[in-house]
This record gives C-alpha cells, sequence and structure tokens, in this order.
C-alpha cells in the first residue's frame, strides 16, 4: 500500500488480516482466550528448555 501511496491504519490492517486469514480457511479469536498470560509463559519456558536439551544431545 506504500508503494501505491494509499495511506493505512492499523485498523485497516486488522481487516485485511482478517480476511485473509478467513480465505485461507483459518477460524478468527475474536475472545480473550481460555489460557492466563502466565500459563503461556510458563509453557514456552518449558518446550523452551526440552529443545535445549534435545539439541545438547
Amino acid at each position: 500500500m506504500a508503494q501505491q501511496q494509499i495511506p493505512m491504519t492499523m485498523q485497516d490492517w486488522s481487516e485485511r488480516l482478517d480476511v485473509i486469514l478467513q480465505l485461507n480457511g483459518r477460524e478468527l479469536l475474536t475472545h480473550a482466550g481460555e489460557i492466563s498470560h502466565q500459563q503461556a509463559l510458563d509453557k514456552s519456558t518449558e518446550a523452551y528448555q526440552h529443545y535445549t536439551v534435545e539439541q545438547k544431545k
């Protein structure tokens, strides 16, 4: 859009991304979800620790 000199807001980009996801058959997240931020951090930390152990083998 920048090359075509068409101004875009973050809302415009958000709407375009939603359309792209829907075209690819993806489900849109329309709510906050069921997993807390801390739960996500804990899971990612655990997965990373498992990954580093595997890489060292």
